[in-house]
């Protein structure tokens, strides 16, 4: 064995036969087996650390990209497509709208496109208060007291009568995310069912709901008043008095409202219906729980547990 060569810390030895060696540091006296190589102009030799920080590298992102793989693969539908939903702030006052209106206002919000907040039936067409007696299915006068009732503060006409949503109470995308600490997903295909599976009468029942979005549990999707709790058995859920009381609904008459609720169904495929709303009683407490189907507006992370815990079928 012979030196090879020497430089400010390390000294390189060299076998006979030309391919193995030692590298010896100065500073600490640690011996290293090395092997030479002869490499071309712009080849390149990585270090044993350079390879493990790149197979650590290499995990990371299969790991990452395995989760966005899955969490793409829940945001689709049955059918493949993704599934598209609209951000309304949950700390939207609607108490100056009638309920009636709320109902139709969530479900225009439906139509809310990534283009600066506009309306738009498609890519191309643009909605106009115009249009409105025929994607809200009301008469031109209701249509009319209507946008009277909603515009400028939620709804906003431009010069041509186009239509946009305010983006402090709607947005889309990014834009949801960045502008809103805390949101609720409406989502497009389960809100347009709804409300045209509902005669126009019973717009103001479903306003009773969408009035109480500020106090919807972001993961069980029960009505209560801690709505940030993931602990089912530590939510304390708004009882059937404290409902009647925020809608202004007489509590004598709670059974017509019982009634009520059962049915306001809509379709969910399969020549399948369930309920808007589930309301479940505790028979040992005889507390009642106000729990809203995840297939038309949700947050949390698990739709298919509420969805069997509200029994909506």
């Amino acid at each position: 064995m012979k030196k090879l060569r020497e430089d400010v810390c390390c000294s390189y030895l060299i076998n006979d036969d030309g391919r193995s060696g030692k590298q010896i540091n100065k500073n600490t006296g640690e011996v290293f087996d090395v092997e030479y190589a002869v490499l071309r102009a712009g080849d390149r030799i990585l270090t044993k650390e350079e390879i493990a920080r790149i197979e650590k590298y290499r995990k990371i992102k299969l790991r990452r990209e395995e989760r966005e793989a899955e969490q793409k693969k829940r945001r689709k539908g049955r059918d493949g497509k993704a599934i598209q939903f609209t951000g309304v702030s949950t700390s939207a006052d609607f108490s100056d709208l009638s309920p009636a209106s709320v109902t139709r206002l969530i479900y225009l919000s439906t139509y809310l496109s990534f283009h600066n907040g506009e309306l738009r039936l498609s890519e191309r067409r643009k909605i106009t208060k115009g249009m409105l007696p025929d994607i809200l299915r009301v008469g031109e006068r209701t249509a009319e007291r209507f946008l009277q009732e909603v515009s400028p503060k939620y709804v906003i006409i431009a010069n041509d009568g186009c239509l946009s949503l305010n983006p402090d109470v709607f947005a889309k995308g990014n834009r949801m995310r960045s502008l809103m600490a805390f949101y609720i997903k409406v989502f497009q295909s389960g809100m347009q069912k709804l409300y045209n599976g509902v005669n126009k009468s019973q717009h103001k029942q479903l306003g009773y709901i969408f009035n109480m979005l500020p106090y919807v549990n972001i993961e069980h999707n029960i009505l209560c008043h801690n709505t940030t709790e993931r602990d089912i058995s530590l939510i304390e859920p708004m009882t059937m008095s404290e409902f009647c009381a925020e809608i202004g609904y007489d509590y004598k008459n709670v059974q017509r409202l019982h009634d009520i609720f059962k049915h306001l169904k809509f379709d969910v495929g399969d020549g399948k219906r369930e309920l808007f709303c589930s309301i479940i009683r505790n028979e040992y407490t005889g507390k009642e729980l106000m729990v809203i189907n995840p297939k038309v507006f949700y947050s949390g992370s698990n739709a298919k547990a509420v969805a069997e815990f509200g029994v909506f079928y």
